[in-house]
């Protein structure tokens, strides 16, 4: 969900299970991590959103005597410039990372502030799904724990870049606009705390087609055509992006291929694959699931 209510930009997310974690250790530290905490990986196309990661760090660290650290990032790869929050992940589990190695009590909302501190960012950082003031972190309203769904999520070719979208937000909406984002967040917010997932997709739906409001591309044919032919019960989107999500009950979902296959004409989606809705946070594990992909040795951390 994405629209104006409550006089402000507000967002609802939808968390996926796909991960990114990070660990936060001393700068030249021997440990199990060892092999690794000297790899580091900067290609061109991830320079921007390390920039981001290491402002979200020194953001956590100003005004603290922190000691040489470095954070290890990995996990799950995720599309950037498409909406699916690659770089929100990235400055969350982070900053989070950091913060809880400096003994914050509170390393998901210290994350929060981090990560509103570089740029607009995503409701996901919070624990299950959460009506969220994605540009100034003013509303920060729990909903509820997701219904079981499975997702088929498709993304067409095509970049969207976040910050430019949000700039470019309209300043003033009709009436009618601001009356079915009111009626479709109000369904969203009902579908979650009852667990009706039939309210929460349509909710999501209606949002995805009044999100032309917000400057976003209409919903392609292919996304109605693909609904309809395999049962979903609705669509969502990634409002400042160019990913689409089919939504089914679980066991419902078809398989990627069946998707492909209906879609057709050209160009077909870069990326068509089942996944499921899970609650958002930010949580902990003894052990980590893959190798790394980036170390971030923010400079004023490691004395200039």
């Amino acid at each position: 969900m994405q629209g104006m209510y409550r006089g402000r930009w507000l967002h609802v997310a939808a968390p996926i299970d796909r991960f990114r974690w990070a660990v936060a250790l001393a700068d030249g530290a021997e440990s199990e991590h060892s092999a690794w905490t000297t790899r580091v990986l900067e290609p061109a196309r991830d320079r921007r959103s390390w920039r981001k990661v290491r402002a979200g760090l020194a953001h956590v660290a100003s005004r603290r005597d922190v000691p040489p650290i470095r954070v290890a990032l990995g996990g799950a790869v995720l599309s950037r410039g498409v909406g699916m929050g690659s770089s929100t992940a990235d400055l969350a589990v982070a900053t989070a990372a950091l913060s809880d190695a400096l003994g914050d009590p509170s390393p998901s909302e210290t994350a929060v502030d981090a990560c509103l501190e570089v740029e607009p960012t995503n409701g996901s950082v919070l624990t299950g799904l959460v009506l969220f003031d994605h540009r100034e972190g003013t509303i920060r309203e729990p909903l509820g724990e997701p219904p079981p769904a499975e997702l088929v999520l498709v993304q067409p070719p095509g970049l969207v870049d976040t910050e430019s979208f949000n700039r470019r937000l309209p300043r003033r909406v009709s009436a009618e606009v601001l009356d079915g984002w009111r009626r479709a967040f109000e369904l969203c917010a009902a579908g979650i705390e009852s667990g009706d997932l039939h309210a929460l997709a349509r909710a999501a739906t209606s949002s995805a087609k009044l999100a032309t409001h917000l400057g976003a591309t209409p919903t392609p044919e292919a996304v109605e055509r693909c609904a309809e032919a395999t049962g979903a019960l609705g669509w969502l989107r990634a409002h400042s992006g160019t990913v689409w999500s089919l939504i089914y009950p679980i066991g419902g979902a078809p398989d990627a291929s069946e998707i492909l296959e209906i879609w057709g004409g050209a160009p077909p989606p870069e990326q068509v694959s089942n996944v499921r809705l899970v609650r958002g946070g930010i949580g902990s594990s003894p052990a980590l699931p893959s190798p790394c992909d980036a170390v971030i040795l923010p400079p004023h951390i490691r004395g200039g």
